[in-house]
């Protein structure tokens, strides 16, 4: 039941997500992200933060730009091993920022990559780990709303690394 209510809820945000034409933003990245931090930290991972002293207002509402951070991080905590490291780095690019989040989980094969962005998109049953195959179409619908950009790097045995490039106002 729980599993469901959350696919429905994942569900309506990517149509709420993909619908919305509203602009809105957020006049203070850094502390939402760092509540995005706190909502996903693990005990038995290490997250390293690189943030910037000062954030430029983003063209992102401030619930977007959380979902995006936390769904990111849980899939990087989610494939990496007990111990691992995952990276957060915001860098400031123009106006905007560029936010990097690194693991050093099982990868990616290159031939899944195309498709990670897809609706309940599954890489294979080694990757299944709960969820619905949601997370990064909710992640790719945000950014995009927000007019901004979102791409992989991934080799097998070697991690992952997401990209997201978000405008600012």
């Amino acid at each position: 039941v729980d599993r469901l209510a959350q696919m429905t809820n994942s569900l309506l945000d990517l149509a709420r997500l993909e619908e919305s034409s509203e602009t809105r933003k957020t006049d203070e990245p850094k502390q939402v992200l760092r509540e995005a931090f706190e909502l996903v930290a693990r005990p038995d991972r290490e997250l390293v933060i690189t943030l910037p002293e000062s954030l430029p207002p983003l063209r992102i509402a401030p619930e977007n730009l959380r979902l995006v951070a936390t769904n990111l991080l849980e899939n990087a905590f989610k494939y990496s091993s007990p111990g691992g490291k995952v990276r957060f780095v915001v860098e400031r690019a123009g106006s905007g920022i560029t936010m990097v989040v690194e693991d050093e989980g099982v990868g990616i094969a290159p031939e899944h990559l195309p498709h990670l962005f897809e609706r309940f998109y599954r890489v294979d049953p080694v990757r299944t780990k709960g969820g619905s195959g949601l997370g990064l179409a909710l992640v790719k619908a945000a950014v995009e709303s927000a007019s901004g950009k979102v791409r992989v790097e991934s080799e097998v045995g070697k991690g992952s690394r997401f990209f997201v490039e978000l405008p600012g106002c």
